[in-house]
């Protein structure tokens, strides 16, 4: 074993850990996926910031402010907190991703492509810690 299998081996325990949310995690407002949330923690900012960039985001959503096709996500994390009430940043982002028409940011039209509602979890998890680090 190298040091990347090491550390997908504590990925996968972290996520495992993460399985059960907490009530905190579980907004009465989560009709829109049938996923079960799980902790941003549980991802891995590093490997999201790969995801953002190998996943095509980077085209059309800038890692600043402005827009390109889409809004900049820098600060993401703290829009994506008071978006939509009673869904926390997390959960705001991680049905973003999933089911982009689910509300969409005035100004903007519905053009992410459908194809990122079949993302992994594991995938999601770690493109929503990197979206929740950018400040």
């Amino acid at each position: 074993g190298n040091a990347f299998d090491a550390a997908r081996k504590n990925e996968r325990e972290a996520t495992a850990a993460a399985a059960s949310p907490t009530p905190a995690q579980v907004s009465k407002g989560d009709q829109a996926s049938s996923a079960t949330p799980a902790a941003a923690s549980a991802g891995s900012p590093a490997r999201g910031q790969g995801l953002f960039t190998a996943q095509g985001c980077a085209a059309c959503h800038s890692t600043a402010t402005n827009t390109v096709v889409g809004p900049g996500v820098q600060g993401v994390g703290a829009r994506a907190a008071s978006r939509v009430a009673g869904l926390s940043a997390e959960t705001y982002l991680r049905q973003s991703v999933k089911d982009p028409a689910a509300f969409i940011v005035p100004g903007f039209n519905n053009l992410m492509p459908a194809i990122y509602a079949s993302i992994s979890e594991t995938d999601l998890n770690d493109l929503v810690a990197y979206l929740l680090s950018l400040k």
